[in-house]
């Protein structure tokens, strides 16, 4: 926004996973700002709670990331 105000031209914005939120690609999209970060997890796996991260393995008495990790 700064930028823009200052007669800035914003052609492409650089950032970490912190800039690729739902909000900011749609901003980037409306302003026809080529946004290149790593996706943030939330945009890739949704939001989970904590409790859907893992499941007990009752066989070997422990929990297991659902993921394989």
């Amino acid at each position: 926004e700064k930028s823009i105000k200052a007669s800035i031209q914003i052609e492409t914005v650089i950032g970490d996973a912190a800039y690729s939120g739902k909000g900011n690609v749609e901003y980037a999209n409306e302003k026809n700002v080529k946004l290149i970060a790593k996706l943030n997890p939330s945009v890739t796996q949704g939001y989970r709670k904590k409790e859907d991260e893992f499941e007990f393995n009752k066989d070997a008495g422990m929990y297991v990331c659902k993921a394989g990790h």
